[in-house]
């Protein structure tokens, strides 16, 4: 009786659990419910502690609030407010009425106009799952790279019926066909082995170093900019380093790939004339809104991206240059004239030097990661390993049917069997095989593929 009653026990608690869990899996899918998350945030109108909504967290990714009593003259040089307001918000694609945003405010809704095309992330990447390999599989004859080696494991599938075709005659089957050695196929397997291995790794070795090169230009680009709106005063400074980095990836990636869309701009008057652009070159520098010198300097210039980090080094020492002299900085905040004056002097000087040789640092590693990625795009993998990999793998699969057809001799197959098995088997191997060497040339060539990967600066 113990036994069952603590079985029928059991059973509830099952079913209890059972019940909940449905119940939580429709709460979590029911678009309009909101659940208070237990995440206060300050309210930029009154200052208040307001309570941030699972709505609003979804839809705002990324939100920053100023507490009361923060002085931004103090310690930003006085900018604008719009400034502040518009670097609170970073992205999103809906904004809620909890944010603390009106459309009546113009500021407000000029900030909910960018917000809803902004992104700080790139949308995620296809990936493969384990869970999908029944799609994967009948997804087959939809390949790129399928239509890419498709004349070649054509060729070899009808070379493949040929020689079955031969083999059905006694003359041939008994004099060539059967003293084929079928060991001839097995000893050069490896060899072959390790010649895909070797040249898959060095276009994969290829592929990676670009993405690193890429990922650091992404780097230092956002620290240039830290840095920037951290120790420059002038917000014209501020501004013409962002543009200058808002340019950058999109030049560089320009520069690297193969239609770059360049087009030289003789003469100066020809960068006013709205006819004279051609090419997305010119296109990305005007969405860019960067002042016109830096732009002719740029579109005049040969090697672009090189062009735009001397633009960068010049906004830097524009932008320390115009910063105050240290002694009238400290005479205007009233510091007594002594040691702690001096002390408080040095102690600047010393940090505009530090941020300053930061700064110079990043532009230069942008400079360095466009030298690496010319680098991998002007020395591609020797055509001779490539030539004799390709020449290798043609003769050993076309080859194949002939180390192939002697077991299936041996079995007495009906002749359709002998026709079609040797070529079914020969057109799976080159597949299979073919297809390996079709991804390392695709990948050995970073540039060529396309930049979804990449978020912006």
């Amino acid at each position: 009786m113990t036994a069952l009653l603590s079985g029928a026990n059991m059973t509830l608690f099952g079913y209890i659990l059972r019940v909940c869990w449905l119940m939580l899996t429709v709460l979590m899918s029911t678009s309009g419910a909101e659940v208070a998350a237990f995440a206060p945030a300050w309210n930029p109108r009154d200052g208040s502690v307001r309570r941030v909504t699972s709505r609003s967290v979804s839809n705002l990714p990324t939100a920053l609030f100023r507490p009361p009593g923060h002085d931004r003259n103090e310690h930003f040089g006085g900018r604008p407010d719009k400034f502040f307001r518009s670097r609170r918000i970073l992205s999103g694609t809906e904004l809620s009425s909890s944010s603390g945003l009106s459309l009546s405010d113009p500021d407000d809704a000029e900030i909910l106009r960018s917000a809803k095309s902004a992104s700080p992330l790139p949308p995620p990447q296809v990936r493969y799952n384990a869970q999908g390999w029944l799609s994967e599989l009948l997804d087959i004859p939809n390949s790129r790279i399928l239509r890419r080696i498709l004349p070649h494991v054509l060729f070899n599938v009808y070379f493949a019926l040929i020689l079955s075709a031969l083999s059905l005659k006694k003359v041939y089957r008994d004099n060539f066909f059967m003293a084929f050695p079928y060991m001839f196929h097995m000893l050069l397997g490896g060899s072959l082995s390790l010649l895909l291995v070797f040249r898959t790794n060095a276009a994969y070795d290829r592929w990676w170093e670009a993405r690193k090169a890429w990922g650091t230009v992404i780097g230092h680009s956002r620290e240039i900019i830290r840095v920037a709106c951290q120790m420059l005063d002038e917000w014209s400074d501020i501004v013409r380093v962002a543009r200058l980095l808002k340019a950058y990836p999109d030049l560089m990636r320009l520069h690297l790939t193969t239609e770059r869309g360049t087009r030289m701009v003789g003469r100066r008057h020809q960068y006013n004339d709205s006819t004279s652009y051609g090419g997305e070159m010119e296109r990305i520098i005007r969405a860019s809104s960067m002042c016109e010198e830096d732009a002719y300097a740029i579109l005049s210039g040969g090697n672009r991206p090189l062009e735009t980090v001397r633009c960068l080094g010049d906004a830097i020492r524009d932008g320390f240059a115009a910063l105050p002299p240290l002694s009238s900085r400290h005479n205007h905040q009233q510091h007594s004239v002594g040691i702690e004056a001096m002390a408080a002097a040095m102690n600047e000087a010393q940090q505009r030097h530090v941020m300053r040789a930061i700064v110079e640092e990043r532009i230069a590693a942008l400079g360095r990661s466009c030298g690496i990625c010319e680098r991998i795009l002007n020395s591609p993998v020797p055509l001779s390993y490539s030539r004799h990999t390709s020449r290798f793998l043609s003769v050993w699969l076309g080859t194949l049917p002939l180390s192939l057809l002697p077991t299936i001799h041996l079995a007495s197959p009906p002749p359709l069997v002998v026709m079609l098995l040797p070529a079914v088997m020969t057109g799976i191997a080159s597949w299979a095989l073919l297809a390996i060497e079709e991804i390392g040339h695709i990948i050995e060539e970073p540039f060529n593929l396309p930049f979804t990967a990449t978020p912006k600066c």
